[in-house]
């Protein structure tokens, strides 16, 4: 059972194996990791019992790529009212599925970027309402976030200003140079 007997040119094409690679072999050739058990025990339960399947499948491609397929598989029964043989008919819809998938990934990554802007506010909002100067720097001493307050030190009108800086950048030589020694203590 499930032995390849058929073939178009599509099928070929697609799948990237040939007609004699194809005849006669088991369907398992084209097994993507993709579905589980589950999947195809339901669906050989559902064929078997002389109902037609519909569903879309992953399949591998000779050369190890996956592609989708949207399949309808259908029992056919012989003169003594047995299963004979089954007929699958399967529509490609990788570019459709690529495109869903991408999709997601695109709803995905919005949503995450208005989460990050929405904790960027409110650290905003947090850090300019501090009564005193806060700053965060790497470890190269460049300014990765200061509050109002700090850039109103260091005469910028926004912390948007002093961030990317470093203390040679924002202070006179003498007092950068203490700042750069502490934080060299620090680190």
């Amino acid at each position: 059972a499930g032995n390849i007997t058929f073939v178009n040119e599509t099928f070929m094409r697609i799948s990237g194996y040939s007609r004699e690679e194809l005849i006669g072999h088991n369907h398992r050739i084209l097994k993507s990791s993709v579905q589980g058990h589950e999947f195809w025990d339901a669906m050989w339960k559902t064929i078997s019992s002389g109902y037609v399947w519909k569903g879309v499948v992953c399949n591998r491609a000779k050369d190890g790529s996956h592609y989708w397929v949207d399949a309808q598989i259908s029992p056919f029964f012989g003169a003594s009212g047995e299963i004979e043989k089954y007929v699958s008919i399967r529509t490609d819809i990788t570019a459709h599925k690529r495109a869903l998938d991408e999709l997601e990934i695109a709803k995905s990554l919005k949503a995450a970027t208005d989460a990050l802007q929405l904790r960027r506010f409110y650290l905003r909002a947090t850090l300019d309402n501090l009564p005193f100067q806060f700053w965060l720097k790497d470890a190269q001493g460049r300014y990765l976030a200061v509050n109002q307050v700090f850039a109103d030190a260091c005469g910028y009108a926004s912390p948007d200003d002093v961030t990317g800086k470093n203390d040679l950048e924002l202070w006179p030589l003498a007092q950068a140079v203490k700042y750069q020694t502490i934080d060299a203590e620090v680190l």
